[in-house]
């Protein structure tokens, strides 16, 4: 969302404090184990780009979720929206989706569960099922006057979905075969790119990403080709590179990204985890990569 829509959005949660009916404990933020799943609405944004949406199916392996946007600003339809009134609302407000505006976006977009819809409302709005005829859910009513500010609110909302499903994908790593070790000494390489020796034994052993710009000047003062320079970082362990993908890790991997590069902020977060394995010894699975990236969290202090 724009400056201009995120102080529209700041203003209006002051004037309307929005929180779910449901019980902390059972609405559990994206720090926790929490899965995305069909149902919930979500926070997602991209850059200075923000919405709610609707989870209305998942592909786990992909880790991306087809969603609905929606709005929590009272008033903002038209006849294209669903409607879900307070009274069948998981939040003590209202809430408008767009079936008709679907978009596939990846979970790397996606932030905290605001609310989850329960699940006979789910179905009744995902199923097509005449919403006029259950209570609680009707369709929009109207159109917009043209340049209203509840034009001007959809067409945010719209553009937003637009930037969200231009988000980089995830793509699985490629299969991983022993990285070409560089034929360079661990002495010149801290003077060329002036690191730490820890830091420049992590490049020599491939469990560190390099910038454009350190893979540009190590094949200039090493004569080789920066294409044999990359050769040289192994590619993530693919349930690494997957489990990273999850909205559980996105503040952390937003608080670290310089400039607002959340890519290679989750790259570095991943091999900070790759780096803690090796100290640590065997073992694999989501689930283990999950602990040692928690760890590389608090040894980072993030």
């Amino acid at each position: 969302m724009s400056a201009d829509a995120s102080e529209r959005w700041l203003e209006l949660a002051a004037q309307f404090p929005v929180t779910p009916k449901r019980s902390v404990a059972a609405l559990r933020s994206s720090h926790s184990d929490e899965q995305v799943s069909e149902g919930q609405l979500r926070r997602a944004y991209w850059g200075d780009r923000t919405a709610i949406v609707l989870v209305v199916a998942v592909d786990d392996t992909d880790a991306t979720a087809d969603v609905w946007p929606a709005t929590l600003e009272p008033g903002v339809e038209n006849e294209a929206a669903i409607v879900v009134e307070e009274s069948a609302s998981p939040l003590h407000a209202g809430v408008s989706l767009w079936p008709t505006k679907p978009a596939t976006i990846p979970f790397a977009a996606l932030d905290q569960t605001v609310a989850v819809f329960p699940k006979t409302v789910f179905r009744a709005i995902s199923s097509g099922v005449r919403t006029r005829d259950i209570e609680g859910i009707r369709l929009g009513e109207s159109e917009p006057e043209f340049g209203s500010g509840v034009e001007a609110a959809i067409d945010e909302l719209f553009d937003t979905m637009d930037v969200l499903e231009a988000v980089p994908q995830y793509r699985p790593s490629p299969a991983t075969g022993t990285a070409q070790k560089l034929p360079v000494a661990l002495s010149d390489l801290i003077v060329w790119l002036d690191i730490p020796q820890a830091h420049g034994m992590s490049i020599l052993l491939g469990k560190q990403p390099l910038s454009a710009e350190q893979a540009q000047t190590i094949a200039r003062r090493a004569t080789l080709s920066v294409d044999e320079v990359w050769g040289s970082v192994s590619p993530l362990p693919s349930d690494l590179d997957r489990e990273l993908q999850e909205p559980r890790w996105r503040r952390a991997i937003r608080n670290r990204a310089v400039g607002g590069d959340e890519v290679a902020a989750r790259s570095q977060l991943g091999y900070d985890a790759f780096q803690l394995a090796a100290r640590q010894g065997a073992g694999d699975g989501r689930e283990k990569w999950r602990q040692r990236i928690e760890a590389a969290l608090t040894v980072k202090g993030s």
